[in-house]
């Protein structure tokens, strides 16, 4: 065991170094390392207060608000890590570079210059734990995460995943159909490439995007209240050559900081419209020519049918014709058989018969001055609606119950029978009922039949 940790030791290379009480800037003494590629590991508490800084020159910041908005010192700083309270914070520093760069989305710093300054900010005092690792010319920072690849010095993610070591996961936000908080959303700006992205949510909502090439800080953003959000190309394409110089995710980030869930109400791109008139006007087309040759099928099969069945038509008249005349007076049988009567007066007349608001045929509400008919099984119906049914079909609309002359006249005969057959039995009636024997003037079978059964209940006669 003692000989593998030597061995792990050697393979790593690394140094430790510890400062106390560190409050303000304190600049780490590392004159005697002089590789060109080398990593710095700071170990805070888990609250953090203090960040680790490498720079061109030495710095004189008193907040870290300085430090973000550095423009005089050419500082780089792991600030996902600092506001996200990780434990630990890493820099890279490569020399002998043919130009000075801070690739701040891969927490790299390229440099020409002899000397340059590495060191801890702290607004408080605190412990901190610095290593320093030698690596290779072409190493990472870290291992990438996730199946990452490292190439360059920078860690080439897998579809959704970005950061220095691929440690973050967003999901597509043309997949999604809302947007929630917590949660980190991107748009692939290889798809949009020479063209505006844009979409559109339901109501406003508090959320940032930000190019990932540009502002690697998750937490660093402007938060915006809008309904919308619009990308345009000359932003996308500006994002696209920072990706093409350093070699990072080629991702806009958008993040939403509300608890309600903010919905998509549209997204599209300029790209995509086009795309989608082309389409249409295709369908279109194709869709006017195939009407086209149906509706000259249809017309020359039609006309085929006029020919063929000329004589059938024809018939057809004469067998009407006949009909009609061979029944001149139906309408007038009709009334005689289902006399009419207003509707108004149908309750005081029929108070058993209730609930009838609307006609069962036309399905309009009656009126109180209409007239309208009853038939032996209690139904009601407007006159004309029920003569013309009655034409077709010589059966109740609602229970189908015969409403031809022999079944009516029968109806007629069996409820005169039951009145009188009530009329002189003083043990089923305690008072004499009026007795009529024409049809419509009493209610009929209102104790021998069912509510809506076209079958007749026996009475004891």
């Amino acid at each position: 065991m003692l000989i593998l940790y030597f061995i792990y030791q050697f393979v790593n290379c690394y140094q430790e170094i510890t400062i106390q009480n560190t409050k303000g800037l304190k600049q780490l003494n590392l004159e005697f390392q002089k590789e060109e590629t080398i990593v710095f590991e700071a170990k805070f508490n888990q609250f953090q207060v203090s960040i680790l800084l490498i720079c061109d020159q030495a710095p004189d910041f008193k907040e870290f608000e300085q430090i973000y908005n550095d423009e005089n010192f050419g500082c780089i700083s792991d600030w996902n890590a600092f506001d996200f309270s990780e434990n630990s914070q890493n820099l890279m520093l490569i020399r002998n570079s043919t130009q000075n760069l801070n690739s701040y989305s891969q927490n790299v710093k390229y440099t020409n210059r002899n000397s340059i300054y590495i060191g801890i900010f702290s607004q408080k005092y605190d412990i901190i734990t610095t290593y320093v690792y030698n690596k290779q010319s072409n190493d990472c920072i870290m291992n990438c995460k996730y199946d990452g690849i490292c190439k360059s010095n920078s860690c080439q993610c897998k579809e959704g995943y970005f950061g220095y070591d691929c440690k973050y996961q967003g999901s597509n936000i043309l997949n999604e159909e809302y947007l929630m908080r917590l949660n980190y959303y991107y748009v692939d700006l290889e798809q949009f490439k020479d063209s505006n992205f844009s979409i559109k949510f339901k109501k406003n909502g508090k959320y940032s995007y930000q190019c990932l090439s540009i502002n690697p800080y998750l937490k660093q953003t402007n938060i915006v209240d809008r309904d919308s959000i619009l990308i345009s190309t000359e932003q996308i394409n500006k994002c696209l050559q920072q990706v093409q110089q350093l070699g990072v995710s080629k991702y806009y980030i958008i993040q939403v900081y509300q608890e309600d869930l903010l919905y998509i109400l549209k997204q599209e791109s300029e790209n995509s419209n086009d795309q989608k008139t082309i389409l249409i006007a295709i369908l279109s087309t194709c869709l006017s020519i195939l009407c086209c040759i149906f509706f000259c099928i249809f017309r020359c099969y039609k006309s085929n049918r006029i020919i063929q069945n000329a004589n059938l038509n024809q018939n057809r008249i004469l067998i009407n014709l006949q009909t009609n005349k061979a029944n001149p007076n139906f309408t007038q049988e009709i009334a005689s058989l289902i006399p009419s009567i207003e509707y108004q007066a149908i309750f005081k007349k029929y108070p058993q018969i209730r609930d009838y608001k609307e006609c069962a045929i036309c399905l309009d509400n009656f009126k109180q001055e209409q007239i309208v008919r009853v038939t032996y099984c209690q139904h009601v119906f407007h006159i004309k609606c029920l003569d013309a049914w009655m034409k077709k079909n010589q059966n109740c609309p609602i229970c189908r119950s015969v409403q031809d002359r022999n079944t009516i006249k029968l109806q007629e005969k069996l409820q005169t029978v039951i009145s009188q057959n009530t009329e002189f039995n003083p043990d089923t009636l305690t008072s004499k009922q009026p007795i009529s024997r024409l049809y419509g003037e009493t209610p009929m079978l209102t104790n021998n039949r069912s509510v809506g059964s076209s079958k007749l209940i026996q009475s004891n006669i």
